[in-house]
């Protein structure tokens, strides 16, 4: 859907007063997009170097050693997948319905819980991704 022209001016107007949280969000909500599939919002996540894990002697060794990582860039959920998403998973048999109720009161738009690491990765593989990886995850 392309703006009008009065738009346009207006936005270039206000832009002058925009602080720069509002510019960073307004960058953000350019990089997301939305999948067909199940209506998950995506964001394309530039790829960068950034410091995994640590030196320290007071935490434990499955946090050493100190890394430099450089991870190229990658698409990412922007929310947890909600229960609607995984139910459409499911309903196209693809995934298995989860066996466990909660003990609270849920909703469709909650995040999906109670699934192990294969169900995740089933219905990320669905909707043609991956579990993001420990790097991508610290990353993001």
């Amino acid at each position: 859907m392309k703006p009008a022209n009065f738009m346009l001016v207006l936005l270039v107007s206000v832009s002058a007063t925009l602080t720069s949280d509002t510019t960073d969000y307004i960058e953000r909500k350019k990089k997301i997009s939305i999948r067909q599939i199940d209506g998950g919002a995506m964001i394309r996540i530039k790829g960068g170097n950034f410091f995994m894990g640590t030196n320290n002697p007071l935490l434990p060794d499955h946090e050493k050693p100190l890394l430099d990582v450089t991870v190229p860039g990658f698409i990412m959920d922007t929310f947890e997948v909600s229960r609607a998403q995984y139910k459409k998973c499911v309903e196209a048999n693809h995934c298995e319905a989860i066996s466990q109720k909660p003990s609270y009161k849920t909703s469709s738009s909650l995040p999906q819980t109670m699934v192990n690491w294969f169900q995740a990765r089933k219905f990320c593989q669905w909707v043609n991704g991956d579990l993001p990886t420990e790097a991508q995850w610290e990353y993001a």
